[in-house]
């Protein structure tokens, strides 16, 4: 996929391109799109985009509003698709910023560790917010969860020889030439990309930052039964390279 740079309002090609995945996140999603913000005062030349599955509770509608009158901001409304990891691919097919970034809109990912991702990309392929390096942690998860985290990411790294600590978060950036370079062959299923992103991309040198998980200041969380099913399917189809229907 090529995608031809975007000019900022000044006339000046984008640096960074933050993708906020979301459903049902009304509560939340005013108040991370102004922390963005904050993070990324310093950064004149970023984009924020909002990709939402149609959600219920009308989050797509508050973006809309907010990007009326904030140019940096856009909202893509999923009528047809749904998903976590294919929402993300879409969002970092959509970004023109020379990184691209992708988080949570729950608060959980803390938006001050943006600068000092971004600029890890000048030296690595990709960054990861990371749980499980030195001075991460997973806030205040309970012993089934924190095991079921634990569990899964083992297994992602031995089934599939990623050497990265936390190969399963959902807060990462990535250059664009790299993700331009592997994109169609991604098969965004479930609750990962980044899983797909890096068993495509196996030479990519890879950088983690200490990721200090929060709490999610709304909304319910959408970690569930399907969710892990779906995970499980994730590796069988990426050792093996057979979609499983």
């Amino acid at each position: 996929m090529i995608i031809s740079p975007k000019l900022d309002c000044v006339g000046e090609p984008l640096r960074v391109s933050v993708v906020l995945p979301t459903f049902n996140e009304s509560a939340n999603i005013k108040t991370i799109i102004a922390a963005i913000h904050a993070a990324l005062g310093g950064t004149r030349h970023y984009e924020i985009i909002v990709v939402d599955d149609d959600s219920p509770d009308g989050t797509w509608q508050l973006v809309d509003e907010i990007s009326s009158k904030d140019r940096r901001v856009q909202c893509v409304r999923r009528i047809d698709k749904k998903g976590l990891a294919s929402a993300i691919i879409d969002g970092l097919s959509l970004g023109k910023g020379d990184a691209l970034v992708v988080m949570d809109a729950d608060l959980q990912h803390d938006p001050s560790l943006l600068p000092a991702m971004i600029a890890s990309l000048d030296n690595s392929d990709i960054t990861i917010a990371s749980r499980y390096v030195e001075g991460g942690t997973t806030g205040s998860w309970g012993g089934i969860r924190l095991w079921g985290s634990r569990t899964v990411t083992m297994l992602s790294r031995h089934i599939l020889g990623i050497k990265a600590t936390d190969p399963l978060s959902g807060f990462f950036a990535i250059r664009r030439e790299l993700f331009q370079a592997m994109a169609a062959d991604l098969r965004p299923r479930g609750f990962k990309a980044l899983l797909d992103i890096l068993v495509h991309a196996p030479g990519a040198i890879v950088h983690e930052i200490p990721l200090r998980f929060g709490e999610r200041h709304g909304g319910k969380s959408k970690l569930g039964i399907s969710t892990v099913f779906d995970l499980c399917c994730s590796l069988i189809e990426l050792r093996t390279g057979h979609i499983l229907r």
